[in-house]
């Protein structure tokens, strides 16, 4: 559910949504049951208003208050590790929590200074307060659980809800608390600021630009970033972009709270630059947009919740859009477009599957295509019919250096999707039907994180997490919105 409220220079806004899902088949089935449920929400405040505060300054200040949720149920079988016991498993059916809320306070400021030259900027402050460790209770003893007697540890001294499969009676403990302990929140601090110039004449134009963030749990970073562009022709540009960017932790990481999933509290932020080089063309009825570009990742995060390892990307794309007469008498334009990406990515480390540990040495990452096209198309009837049809094709690919399957010469293998959608527009609604995976067809997309489950189907998974993950099938979907004036 979303709303706004306008008001003069004032909007005030409502976004509420809940979706409830389950693990599918992101994990393995011997270990994971892959229907039970996986459920989050949100709800969030904002208040926004913007205004010409001087004649050459436009400012724009925004409040806004979020809160979210995960929760759900966990029922894990690992394997027996004792001799002889590999058929049978330790179990547990759990429930688990973790809550967290926000306050943020931005604010952008825009000014003109001359015919030539303008400035940007502005500030934000944000204070988090979120669940340490994910809240699960019955299961092994390593977890947090806001609902645990400290002494009890199980049946087997592994955990209060640790079960073993040759048991006639299933162990079930009571879930987390319906409000998470304060023990178990912790309060977070960012703290941030831009300042960009923009000079522009005749056929140049020119941004450099600076961010500040500091975060009082994995400190300050410094962000550039700088391009140039020129207007060759009126039909031709050319532009050169530079820029640096860091992705922060996720708290899943840092925290963790579950067997399974390491946890490191000094986690530090993933860190990236990027070089672009730009190529615009457009001519009567198509505009090319040719890029490449080349990326430096370094403090990478990696599954097992460490910084390890640099990540160097170098590629290609292309992003043609045209728009041609309609060959329907008095129909708007036919319009659509065509997209090719070349992507290649090398490691710094890769994953000895024999020693089970990383080691220095360039190596394909893998996972990614090296090659992805996608075409689209759209096609009035009128002004307010239409038909769209959209295709991706992705290129066969290497699995990612941990994933088991890569050392057995295991490859994702190409595909090709088609997608339908029906359209109806007018003044005030509009309505669609869309069909997405027309021909139903049947891929695999790699699987996530470790990806370690391997494919050897006559005996247990090697860990949690498949392999290879299938993609979804033909699905249907129905969309309604109305404006009101």
């Amino acid at each position: 559910m979303t709303g706004e409220a306008h008001y003069g220079d004032f909007t005030l806004g409502l976004i509420a949504w809940e979706t409830r899902e389950s693990y599918g088949q992101y994990y393995a089935a011997d270990r994971v049951q892959p229907n039970v449920s996986w459920n989050l929400n949100s709800l969030q405040y904002y208040l926004q208003h913007q205004t010409q505060a001087l004649p050459k300054l436009h400012l724009k200040t925004l409040a806004l208050y979020r809160q979210n949720r995960a929760w759900g149920g966990w029922v894990e079988a690992t394997p027996d590790w004792n001799p002889g016991m590999e058929r049978y498993s330790y179990l547990s059916f759990s429930r688990w929590n973790s809550q967290n809320s926000s306050w943020l306070f931005s604010q952008d400021y825009d000014y003109t200074w001359t015919e030539t030259l303008r400035v940007t900027g502005g500030i934000k402050y944000q204070q988090r307060r979120f669940s340490n460790l994910s809240d699960i209770c019955s299961y092994w003893s390593e977890s947090y659980c806001s609902n645990d007697a400290e002494d009890d540890e199980g049946l087997y001294g592994f955990g209060p809800g640790v079960f073993h499969s040759s048991d006639p009676v299933a162990v079930i403990k009571p879930g987390p608390l319906s409000t998470m302990p304060d023990s178990n929140l912790l309060n977070t601090t960012d703290i941030g600021g831009y300042i960009q110039g923009i000079w522009a004449k005749d056929s140049w134009r020119f941004n450099a630009g600076l961010r500040y963030d500091d975060n009082n749990r994995y400190g300050s970073v410094v962000t550039p970033r700088f391009s140039a562009i020129y207007q060759a022709s009126p039909n031709t540009t050319l532009k050169l972009l530079y820029g640096q960017a860091f992705q922060e932790p996720a708290q899943i990481q840092l925290g963790g709270g579950w067997s399974g999933r390491i946890a490191n509290p000094n986690l530090q932020a993933e860190h990236a630059e990027n070089l672009e080089l730009v190529f615009m063309y457009q001519t009567k009825y198509w505009l090319h947009d040719l890029s490449l570009f080349k990326a430096h990742y370094y403090d990478v995060i990696k599954e097992e919740s460490e910084n390890a390892g640099q990540r160097d990307i170098i590629g290609m794309e292309y992003r043609g859009r045209y728009a041609f007469p309609n060959f329907i008498k008095g129909a708007p334009d036919i319009r659509g477009y065509a997209y090719y990406t070349f992507t290649h990515v090398d490691s710094s480390i890769y994953y000895d599957h024999t020693a089970k540990k990383w080691l220095e040495g360039t190596e394909e990452l893998g996972d990614i295509a090296p090659h992805k096209l996608n075409l689209g198309i759209t096609v009035p009837y009128n002004d307010k019919l239409f038909i769209n049809l959209r295709t991706n094709i992705a290129s066969s690919r290497k699995l990612y250096l941990r994933n088991p399957l890569r050392i057995q010469g295991e490859e994702a293998e190409a595909y090709v999707l088609l997608h339908l959608n029906l359209g109806y527009h007018a003044k005030q609604f509009n309505i669609s039907f869309r069909i997405n995976n027309l021909l139903n067809t049947g891929y695999l997309q790699p699987g996530s994180e470790q990806a370690d489950t391997g494919n050897n189907f006559e005996q247990r998974s090697l860990g949690f997490r498949n392999s290879l993950i299938p993609g979804v099938g033909r699905t249907y979907g129905l969309s309604f919105s109305w404006k009101f004036k």
